[in-house]
């Protein structure tokens, strides 16, 4: 199992520290919530246009990475595992 791992391409290891380090921030946020509702405005307007400047490249990654037969799987794995809450939907 573990030499299967050491085989993975940088970009990924990468990726995965990303996605490691975006998920410890989110869990470190709670110390920081808003005093007031003008905070938490901004605070959700300042995540939105974090999302909508990330989103594209993430998306151009994903399609440029992934063998052109199995993009329709990489992109359900890719929005499985940052929205895990649209698989749940979307089985509705």
């Amino acid at each position: 199992m573990f030499s299967a791992l050491t085989k993975l391409p940088r970009t990924v290891w990468f990726l995965a520290a990303i996605r490691f380090l975006n998920d410890a921030a989110s869990d470190a946020v709670y110390l920081l919530l808003p005093q007031n509702s003008a905070t938490a405005i901004a605070l959700f307007a300042g995540y939105a246009i974090f999302i909508a400047s990330t989103d594209g490249a993430e998306k151009a990654l994903i399609a440029e990475l992934a063998p052109k037969a199995r993009l329709g799987a990489a992109f359900g794995w890719l929005w499985t595992r940052i929205h895990p809450t649209a698989a749940s939907r979307s089985a509705a």
